[in-house]
């Protein structure tokens, strides 16, 4: 939140490429935890829900995307706090 509100408006739109999400993400990063969200992402019972099941798979194909996408749902939580 503290590089989000540092570069602005905290409450503008924010994307997995963002400072903030990047930032978090890094601050996050672990082996554990990556293996944590692989793990739920493979869980998820996407299987009659076509959109769902491609964003998954997208998501289990970039690693990445996937774990910027995690810190930023956090952030989007945090957000919402407020």
């Amino acid at each position: 939140m503290f590089v989000l509100a540092a570069g602005g408006d905290p409450h503008r739109d924010v994307g997995p490429d963002s400072v903030a999400a990047e930032r978090l993400a890094g601050e996050l990063d672990t082996p554990e935890r990556r293996a944590q969200l692989a793990a739920a992402l493979d869980e998820l019972p996407a299987d009659d829900l076509p959109a769902v099941a491609a964003a998954v798979q997208s998501l289990r194909a970039d690693p990445e995307l996937a774990w910027r996408s995690f810190a930023l749902s956090l952030l989007a939580d945090e957000l919402a706090d407020e």
